[in-house]
Protein backbone atom coordinates (compact mmCIF):
# COMPACT_ATOMS: atom_id res chain seq x y z
CA UNK A 1 0.00 0.00 0.00
CA UNK A 2 1.39 3.02 -1.11
CA UNK A 3 1.34 6.45 1.38
CA UNK A 4 -0.42 4.85 4.27
CA UNK A 5 -1.01 9.12 5.19
CA UNK A 6 -2.49 9.66 1.77
CA UNK A 7 -4.81 6.41 1.77
CA UNK A 8 -6.06 8.04 4.63
CA UNK A 9 -6.38 11.42 3.94
CA UNK A 10 -8.08 10.81 0.40
CA UNK A 11 -10.45 8.52 2.71
CA UNK A 12 -11.59 11.13 4.99
CA UNK A 13 -11.79 14.03 2.60
CA UNK A 14 -13.38 11.22 0.10
CA UNK A 15 -16.35 10.48 2.29
CA UNK A 16 -16.86 13.48 3.71
CA UNK A 17 -17.50 15.13 0.21
CA UNK A 18 -19.36 11.75 -0.48
CA UNK A 19 -21.67 12.46 2.41
CA UNK A 20 -23.92 14.81 0.41
CA UNK A 21 -24.93 12.13 -2.35
CA UNK A 22 -27.68 10.57 -0.33
CA UNK A 23 -28.90 14.15 0.48
CA UNK A 24 -28.58 15.38 -2.84
CA UNK A 25 -30.41 12.02 -4.33
CA UNK A 26 -32.67 10.93 -2.22
CA UNK A 27 -33.65 14.73 0.02
CA UNK A 28 -33.62 16.68 -3.12
CA UNK A 29 -33.80 15.45 -6.86
CA UNK A 30 -35.91 12.89 -6.07
CA UNK A 31 -38.09 13.71 -2.63
CA UNK A 32 -41.52 12.98 -3.52
CA UNK A 33 -40.62 9.60 -4.64
CA UNK A 34 -40.07 8.51 -1.29
CA UNK A 35 -43.60 8.71 -0.37
CA UNK A 36 -44.98 6.38 -3.41
CA UNK A 37 -45.04 3.23 -1.16
CA UNK A 38 -45.20 4.27 2.47
CA UNK A 39 -45.70 0.51 3.71
CA UNK A 40 -41.90 -0.48 2.60
CA UNK A 41 -40.11 1.53 5.17
CA UNK A 42 -39.62 0.60 8.92
CA UNK A 43 -42.07 2.02 10.75
CA UNK A 44 -39.51 4.67 12.50
CA UNK A 45 -38.76 6.10 8.98
CA UNK A 46 -42.59 6.32 8.33
CA UNK A 47 -42.50 8.50 11.52
CA UNK A 48 -39.84 10.26 10.38
CA UNK A 49 -37.37 8.67 13.34
CA UNK A 50 -34.18 9.40 10.69
CA UNK A 51 -31.70 10.03 13.02
CA UNK A 52 -30.45 6.45 13.79
CA UNK A 53 -30.72 5.07 9.83
CA UNK A 54 -28.77 8.46 8.87
CA UNK A 55 -26.12 7.99 11.32
CA UNK A 56 -25.78 4.36 9.74
CA UNK A 57 -25.63 5.43 6.36
CA UNK A 58 -23.10 7.98 6.92
CA UNK A 59 -20.59 5.08 8.68
CA UNK A 60 -21.44 2.79 6.12
CA UNK A 61 -20.47 5.18 3.40
CA UNK A 62 -17.30 6.02 4.70
CA UNK A 63 -16.95 1.75 4.57
CA UNK A 64 -17.43 1.74 0.93
CA UNK A 65 -15.48 4.96 0.56
CA UNK A 66 -12.55 3.26 2.13
CA UNK A 67 -13.42 -0.03 -0.23
CA UNK A 68 -12.48 1.90 -3.21
CA UNK A 69 -9.59 4.07 -2.40
CA UNK A 70 -7.96 0.79 -0.91
CA UNK A 71 -8.55 -0.84 -3.59
CA UNK A 72 -6.78 1.54 -6.08
CA UNK A 73 -4.46 1.61 -3.70
CA UNK A 74 -3.80 -2.23 -2.77
CA UNK A 75 -4.01 -2.91 -7.12
CA UNK A 76 -1.68 -0.04 -7.77
CA UNK A 77 -4.05 1.88 -9.96
CA UNK A 78 -2.11 4.55 -11.91
CA UNK A 79 -3.74 7.68 -12.21
CA UNK A 80 -7.69 9.08 -12.26
CA UNK A 81 -9.01 6.63 -15.04
CA UNK A 82 -8.01 3.79 -13.18
CA UNK A 83 -9.64 4.59 -10.18
CA UNK A 84 -13.08 5.91 -11.64
CA UNK A 85 -13.02 2.33 -13.53
CA UNK A 86 -12.81 0.66 -10.62
CA UNK A 87 -15.07 2.55 -8.76
CA UNK A 88 -17.63 2.21 -11.26
CA UNK A 89 -17.07 -1.72 -11.10
CA UNK A 90 -17.26 -1.75 -7.45
CA UNK A 91 -20.68 -0.62 -7.96
CA UNK A 92 -21.83 -2.93 -11.24
CA UNK A 93 -22.02 -6.14 -8.47
CA UNK A 94 -24.74 -4.54 -5.74
CA UNK A 95 -26.72 -2.90 -8.94
CA UNK A 96 -27.20 -5.76 -10.51
CA UNK A 97 -28.24 -7.39 -7.12
CA UNK A 98 -30.61 -4.17 -6.92
CA UNK A 99 -32.25 -4.70 -10.05
CA UNK A 100 -32.45 -8.81 -9.67
CA UNK A 101 -34.32 -7.62 -6.15
CA UNK A 102 -36.58 -5.13 -7.90
CA UNK A 103 -38.06 -7.63 -10.36
CA UNK A 104 -39.46 -9.50 -6.78
CA UNK A 105 -39.61 -7.10 -4.27
CA UNK A 106 -41.91 -3.79 -4.27
CA UNK A 107 -39.40 -1.48 -4.61
CA UNK A 108 -40.47 2.25 -6.19
CA UNK A 109 -38.24 2.68 -8.93
CA UNK A 110 -37.95 6.29 -8.52
CA UNK A 111 -36.03 5.85 -5.08
CA UNK A 112 -33.97 3.04 -6.51
CA UNK A 113 -32.98 5.17 -8.96
CA UNK A 114 -31.93 7.64 -6.58
CA UNK A 115 -30.06 5.65 -3.89
CA UNK A 116 -28.21 3.85 -7.32
CA UNK A 117 -27.37 7.43 -8.11
CA UNK A 118 -25.92 8.53 -4.70
CA UNK A 119 -23.94 5.61 -4.46
CA UNK A 120 -22.81 5.79 -8.07
CA UNK A 121 -21.71 9.08 -7.35
CA UNK A 122 -20.33 8.22 -4.08
CA UNK A 123 -17.82 6.06 -5.41
CA UNK A 124 -17.10 7.97 -8.58
CA UNK A 125 -15.82 10.47 -5.69
CA UNK A 126 -13.79 7.89 -4.03
CA UNK A 127 -11.97 6.59 -7.50
CA UNK A 128 -11.54 10.32 -8.19
CA UNK A 129 -10.10 11.36 -4.92
CA UNK A 130 -8.10 7.78 -4.54
CA UNK A 131 -7.25 8.99 -8.59
CA UNK A 132 -5.67 12.32 -7.43
CA UNK A 133 -4.20 11.50 -4.09
CA UNK A 134 -3.06 7.75 -3.52
CA UNK A 135 -2.12 6.80 -7.44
Amino acid sequence: MRGGNMVLAAILIAGSLAVATDWLFLGVLFREARGNYPEVWWPAIRDRETVPAKIWTVLLGFVATAGVVLLCSFVKATGVFDCLALALLVFVAPAAFLLTAFQFIKMDLWVMAAAGFAWLARLLIAGLIAGLMVS
